[in-house]
């Protein structure tokens, strides 16, 4: 895989942590490989690290969870062993969740209390606060909290910069890859491709996204780079009732969608010139303001052009299914080719014209844009991690297995644990000085007692003057005594099982030495030794009692069978003697020695139990991961292998192979562990007891990542040799007809059938907006003929007007759907869920809790639209109402039930609204609240049609010979002024407060009224500028009685 521009990744929440982990793990497996180690041999002479990715692809995590952002190391490498490899390219923002703050009501208290009305005028009052606790644990699915943690956050820490530590790490990274991502097939220039992830279903990323989307921006553009960002949003239907979905996720969503694609509006038109008078100078871009910035913050125009919205296409896709499509469109995007100088990102997202455009309703512009991902991929580093798991586990069940043939099992290998340990002597307990023989051999009875007896007070003298030296001899003994020395040099020929049971015993062998272990010895050392069987020795030499009674019989000799009886009864007790002597030193000195030994004995005994573990887990979970592999899938799909036997007949296939290429060197009938020694090599046991010593389960993850190694090799050997899993690209190029020796028909044929149910029928982007497909497959170069293969067996959306292809390097095939240049109402999703918090609006349920499932304050009457939309609605209304198209029940025209506007063919269906009044006050003030309740209510195109003929309506014969305004028009100027006044006499009176509809309507009379009567004409060259132009026109030449 090539990286060909530096990308930034951005996970906010827990969402965008899950995100980040699987676009980590499936970037290690193409850049690092199944074992990790392909950059080290690529990228020679830059010091890489297994599992190291390169510095042009930076990680930045952000979540009040301590708990969700704790999950990340250890899920994007294989072993804590590699998170100093991770390091390099992760990045945690830990510190959201500032000190002393037991629960949100302080924090929002310690807010108010120290900025100003403008920075956190946002906030709910006090008497609403969940007192969401505790804070890091999350936001409580309350993005409102999530935000005054995050503010709370810059404040103590006097500015952004507080929380943007992980992004400016990564930048410094980045801006320091030029090298790197030369040597990948790429190139370092000023613009970066940032990709941030977020649900807006919960609390922390819903409620963090639109701040983190200015700091990262602002933070871009003043290293001097150009930001590109790709917010990748997953939709609250990714989600299950109870497991974070539901009516708090849609009311979460209502919000912030429209917050994002106001931004989103916002960056698409500025420096436009258009009807709506967003792009004059003096109105400048949307910004913020933070805590710690002297004044708001704003966007560079084109910066986040749009928003790619994941939901559930259908019943059939998990949210797990949607992680992994955002990640496939990530890596299909990275891996393409640049596109005239600038990244295919850039290429094939922002290509889109129309997003400056207004949306068919009026509400709002083009910039949202959905995604469904269907990608066929070839697991090989979860394979490998399946099979070497199961090998290794298997291995240790042969390796616990204690021999069961005659005789004693061990003896050599205890000897030499006793010598390397230190304690040589002890086998055979010699004394340090031996005692002084009898030059000569006496003859006589009397001659041999004294004889003896002399020998005897030498032994007594060898005693008292070994006792002497015994006592500091021992004493180095016991300081200088390792068995862990003793274990790694026999760990270079036995396995761990094999030396617990040398160290520990095994009650499974058949001999007491064996039974007992090196332990037993240890302990037997420490004990008073005993006299041999059958003997009452003392503390003094036996008496020559032999001797004695063979006095009469004939002259004795040294050599006489009595007399060398007395002599080695001497010897035997003296031995005795020297033995128990150092038994009792090596017991003294027991507090030097024994807590050494438990310590290395305990290591051992943690070591084993881990590799026991391991099967335990292995049996757990192979099953499991198997079901996972091999479950059905919609959309992200997996090539496996085809066994009949899924994956223990693909691992059975493996074991085969492996048996078979190490066949010199295995004996017969090997066994798992037989195979696992051998791949592990002279210190594959050594290296192992030496990683394990500190932390236990680093010996299993290093023995598993050895057997990692030799699987993945097995799998595609090079060499000429058939692999086991065919690269998708020979696959490709087999099923076009070319002759590959490489790949048999099966895998031909098992692939040719994945490819024929990679898309499902229907399975598309939601909404209807332009739909755009693009195809990256594995090659080098654009291949014709595979392209052609693949538009043919695919199952592509008809309404696609063209296919993209695009060759990538990687060993997958992602199809990506993404259709955009649509307004907030045409994605139903997005349409139910500000319907839903419109209803919320006006009937409210407990726990809604409606202010605090926002950013930016505004729990207004309007939950889409903006007083911009407004007045460009309003002039179409007042435009269809000149032309006399619009028609009202009730009595009083000057504050009907309901209107009827008839646009076009007079057989066509009218656009129907009921109004309504609040007092004296009139129904038409309501007409903007009815118009966007309609809108949202159903996604039709007859209801697009109908809001689109309205917004470009425009007064008959406008560019030429306009006709004067029909009644109702007439009727309609006279009432702002009046029911101005009725508004401040209502306001007067006892009993009200300042209502929201009250307010609501002041703002259509007082505001929008006159922004309507103010925007140009659309679509045409007319000679009045405007309404109000128009209606003063038409005022004055009217005849006085006609006024």
């Amino acid at each position: 895989m090539k990286i060909h521009q530096p990308v930034l990744f951005l996970g906010l929440g827990g969402t965008g942590c899950r995100v980040g982990r699987e676009l980590e793990r499936v970037l290690r497996e193409a850049l690092c490989g199944p074992d990790g180690t392909e950059l080290v041999a690529r990228m020679r002479g830059h010091d890489y690290l297994p599992y190291q990715l390169p510095p042009c692809v930076q990680f930045v995590y952000a979540d009040l969870s301590l708990t969700e952002l704790g999950k990340v190391l250890p899920n994007v490498v294989p072993s804590a062993d590699h998170h100093a490899a991770a390091q390099h390219t992760t990045h945690l923002i830990a510190n959201l969740v500032p000190p002393n703050h037991h629960n949100s009501a302080q924090l929002a208290q310690s807010l108010r209390i120290t900025l100003d009305a403008d920075v956190v005028g946002w906030l709910p009052p006090p008497k609403t606060d969940p007192r969401v606790a505790p804070l890091d644990a999350g936001a409580g699915q309350l993005p409102t909290v999530g935000r005054a943690v995050l503010f709370e956050t810059m404040r103590q820490g006097r500015g952004p910069n507080a929380v943007l530590h992980g992004v400016t790490a990564a930048m410094q990274r980045i801006n320091a890859s030029g090298a790197a991502i030369h040597e990948l097939g790429g190139a370092l220039d000023n613009t970066l491709d940032v990709f941030v992830a977020f649900s807006v279903a919960g609390g922390t990323g819903c409620g963090i996204f639109l701040d983190y989307l200015y700091l990262v921006g602002e933070h871009v553009r003043q290293t001097g780079a150009r930001a590109r960002i790709h917010p990748l949003v997953l939709m609250p239907s990714a989600f299950e009732e109870g497991m974070g979905g539901g009516r708090a996720a849609v009311l979460n969503s209502g919000s912030a969608l429209v917050d994002l694609f106001r931004l989103v509006d916002d960056q698409n038109a500025q420096d436009v010139e258009d009807e709506v008078g967003e792009g004059r100078p003096e109105r400048g871009p949307l910004s913020i303001r933070l805590p710690g910035e002297q004044g708001p913050i704003s966007l560079r125009p084109a910066t986040v052009q749009t928003a790619f919205l994941f939901g559930r296409p259908d019943d059939g896709v998990s949210g797990a299914d949607l992680v992994r499509s955002m990640v496939s469109l990530i890596t299909a995007l990275v891996s393409a080719g640049p596109e005239g100088g600038t990244s295919f990102a850039e290429h094939f997202v922002n290509t889109t014209t129309s997003r400056s455009a207004l949306a068919e309703t009026g509400i709002g512009r083009r910039g949202v844009s959905t995604a469904a991902v269907a990608s066929l991929t070839i697991p090989l580093a979860v394979l490998a991690d399946v099979v070497s798991s199961r090998l290794l586990a298997d291995a240790v069940r042969a390796m616990r297995v204690t021999p069961t043939a005659a005789g004693v099992q061990n003896r050599d290998l205890l000897q030499r644990f006793d010598i390397t340990s230190g304690l040589e002597g002890f086998f055979s307990c010699a004394p340090l000085e031996d005692f002084a023989e009898a030059p000569d051999e006496p003859v006589g009875y009397d001659a041999i007692v004294q004889a003896l007896n002399a020998r005897a007070r030498s032994m007594q003298d060898g005693l008292e003057h070994n006792e002497r030296l015994l006592g500091p001899h021992m004493g180095r003994l016991a300081k200088d005594f390792s068995p862990v020395r003793a274990a790694e040099e026999l760990s270079r020929t036995v396995d761990p099982f094999q030396l617990r049971r040398l160290v520990r015993g095994d009650a499974g062998y058949p001999e007491p030495l064996d039974r007992g272990g090196f332990e037993k010895v240890l302990t037997d050392r420490r004990e008073p030794h005993r006299a041999p069987a059958g003997s009452d020795f003392g503390l003094h030499p036996p008496q020559p009692e032999a001797v004695r009674k063979r006095r009469s019989l004939r002259r004795l000799r040294w050599t006489d069978p009595s007399v060398q009886e007395a002599v080695d009864e001497q010897d035997t007790w003296y031995r005795w003697r020297v033995r128990r002597q150092w038994h009792e030193a090596w017991a003294r000195n027991e507090q030097i020695w024994g807590p050494r030994w438990r310590s290395f004995r305990d290591q051992l005994t943690a070591i084993t139990d881990e590799f026991v573990a391991h099967v335990a887990t292995d049996d757990r979970q192979f099953g499991l991961r198997s079901a996972q592999l091999f479950a059905s899938r919609l959309g992200v799909s997996y090539l496996l292998p085809p066994d009949d036997g899924g994956m223990a007949g693909f691992y059975h296939r493996v074991l085969a192979n492996l048996t078979n290429r190490h066949r010199a060197r295995l004996g017969p009938n090997p066994t798992a562990a037989d195979l696992v020694a051998l791949i592990l090599g002279e210190d594959g046991w050594l290296d192992a007891y030496r990683a394990g010593r500190d932390r236990p389960e680093a010996a299993v993850h290093q023995v598993r990542q050895r057997i990692r190694s030799a699987v993945s090799e097995c799998f595609r050997p090079g060499g000429g040799e058939r692999p086991l899993i065919p690269a998708m690209h020979d696959l490709l190029s087999a099923v076009v007809g070319r002759a590959d020796t490489s790949v048999d028909d099966a895998d031909v044929a098992h692939f040719r059938n994945k490819l024929a149910g990679l898309v499902p029928g229907g399975y598309a982007p939601a909404g209807e907006g332009e739909l755009r497909v693009l195809i990256t497959y594995p090659a080098g170069a654009r291949d014709s003929e595979v392209e052609a293969f693949l538009q043919r067996v695919l199952l592509l959306p008809t309404d696609a007007p063209s296919v993209e292809f695009r060759p990538s390097e990687s060993d997958s095939l992602v199809v990506v759907l993404f259709r955009t240049g649509m307004g907030i109402t045409q994605v139903p999703e997005v349409r139910e869920a500000i319907r839903l918090r419109s209803e919320a609006l006006r009937h409210e349920r407990p726990g809604d809790r409606l202010p605090w499932r926002q950013r930016l304050g505004d729990v207004s009457g309007y939950p889409a639209s903006t007083p911009a939309d407004r007045a460009v609605v309003l002039q179409g209304f007042l435009n269809a109402a000149w032309n006399g198209w619009i028609r009202v029940e009730g009595a009083d025209e000057r504050s009907p039930r309901r209107i009827r506007v008839h646009i076009g063919h007079p057989d066509a269906p009218p656009l129907s609204l009921p109004l309504t009044p609040f007092r004296e006050l009139s129904s038409w003030a309501s007409l903007l609240q009815a118009y966007e309740e309609w809108a949202l209510s159903d996604g039709s195109s007859t209801r697009r049609s109908l809001a689109g003929e309205l917004v470009r309506t425009v007064p008959h014969n406008v560019d030429r010979d306009p006709e004067p305004p029909a009644p109702l028009f007439t009727t309609l100027c006279e009432l702002p002024g009046k029911e101005l006044q009725l508004v401040e006499e209502l306001r007067a009176r006892p009993g009200i407060d300042s209502a929201q509809q009250i307010d609501l309507m002041e703002e259509f009379w007082a505001t929008t009224w006159p922004a309507a009567f103010d925007l140009p004409f659309r679509g045409v060259q007319s000679p009045f500028p405007n309404l109000r132009g128009m209606a003063d026109y038409f005022a004055h030449a009217l005849p006085a009685e006609g006024r």
